[in-house]
């Protein structure tokens, strides 16, 4: 019984291997045929590398469905990367419209079809230029009192780089970064995508255009404007509205700004009146803008009309003898004059009462080299110090020696 139970076993590994064998065989060498289709295999279009061409075809895609038929195993190993196609190029070296063969490879013993036999193709010579970026307003919302900065908008990028067909490029005279603007009330940042424009302003789309840049960012100033009154203010602080009447010509001005450079701003101010070197009753002053701001009334200067009350003018005469002296040196010189006059303004009582002794004068010849005129400064003493001024500068003539 036990030798039957092993030739059973034997009988039935022994069957097993033989039909092992016989499959093996029947898809190794009579392998029934199969069929398959590989999508879109890129067609590659072989150039000619002197002839400096480039392909521009429109919107066509370059790709062909392959059906391969063979053995079952073979298809089954098939890869996509196992099939190939090629459209020669590389007899073509003027530019024009072609119709190209497509060739298909496929694996030795497969047979194929494909269901495109040629392609269409441009053929131009690539350029490459550099054309400039020209800022477009096409639509904004602004509310009243508010202004676009058209000619101060700022692009980060002026200038790109287009490469493409010849003859497309060479039609572009420019590009154009449109925007549109939303209700605004403040300076903005915008980001857009170059369009090409030929001479005529007209757009110029092809897709075989490849640009340096993809996208450009533009500031775009939003200006504000206000009507604000023209202040002056004094140098020393000698001048009140006790002692003068100030009045300014043109009272007020129309200025513009962005709206974080203005939005603070509520007058101009012109440069303060130095009281000391003031005796006429009109000045002109240059209005000047703070940075940022514009003058919309292109209105350069200021007419000020001063006049005075509850002062007066008074001359008196300062001899040298009573002059300060700043000689650190110890530098023998003389003056050629005995004395200066003095010129002061103040309150009437003031001035009234007011003499050389309340009125100092300084020289300092540190410096002293040789024959010279000296500045003199002046210095009035108290009780009249805050009350009374010296008008203009003062100088005397000083010569070396005793």
């Amino acid at each position: 019984m036990k030798k039957n139970k092993m030739n059973e076993i034997l009988t039935i590994v022994l069957s097993i291997v033989v039909a092992f064998i016989i499959w093996f065989y029947i898809m190794s060498v009579e392998s029934p045929s199969e069929t398959r289709t590989i999508p879109a295999v890129p067609i590659v279009i072989q150039m000619n590398e002197n002839a400096a061409l480039g392909v521009y075809s429109g919107n066509n895609s370059f790709f062909v469905d392959v059906t391969v038929q063979g053995k079952r195993n073979e298809i089954n190993a098939l890869k996509n990367s196992d099939i190939s196609a090629i459209a020669d190029a590389t007899n073509i070296t003027k530019a024009d419209r072609y119709s190209l063969d497509v060739i298909v490879k496929v694996p030795y013993g497969l047979k194929h079809e494909q269901s495109v036999s040629s392609i269409n193709v441009v053929l131009d010579i690539s350029e490459s230029r550099v054309i400039r970026i020209k800022p477009v307003i096409t639509e904004a919302v602004l509310e009243e009192g508010y202004e676009i900065g058209e000619s101060e908008i700022s692009l980060n990028n002026t200038e790109m780089t287009i490469t493409g067909p010849k003859a497309i490029i060479d039609s572009i005279d420019y590009a154009v970064i449109n925007l549109k603007l939303s209700k605004i009330v403040s300076s903005l940042t915008v980001v857009g995508t170059p369009e090409y424009v030929d001479k005529d302003g007209k757009k110029v789309t092809n897709p075989y255009i490849t640009p340096s840049i993809t996208t450009v960012i533009a500031d775009v100033p939003i200006y504000q404007f206000k009507t604000v009154p023209i202040e002056v203010g004094y140098k020393y602080g000698y001048f009140t509205s006790n002692n003068v009447n100030i009045s300014i010509e043109p009272q007020n001005i129309r200025i513009k700004g962005e709206v974080k450079d203005i939005r603070n701003i509520d007058k101009i101010w012109l440069t303060p009146i130095d009281e000391k070197k003031t005796e006429g009753n009109k000045l002109s002053e240059l209005i000047n803008m703070p940075e940022g701001i514009f003058n919309v009334d292109n209105i350069a200067m200021a007419e000020i009309n001063i006049t005075y009350k509850n002062t007066d003018t008074k001359e008196i005469v300062i001899y040298t003898d009573n002059f300060e002296i700043i000689n650190p040196n110890d530098i023998a010189f003389h003056f050629t004059s005995d004395s200066i006059n003095v010129r002061l303004r103040g309150d009437f009582q003031s001035i009234n009462y007011i003499t050389s002794s309340n009125v100092k004068a300084i020289v300092d010849v540190t410096n002293l080299s040789g024959a010279a005129s000296i500045p003199v400064s002046i210095e009035i003493l108290e009780p009249y110090a805050k009350t009374v001024y010296e008008l203009s500068d003062y100088k005397i003539s000083v010569e070396l020696g005793d």
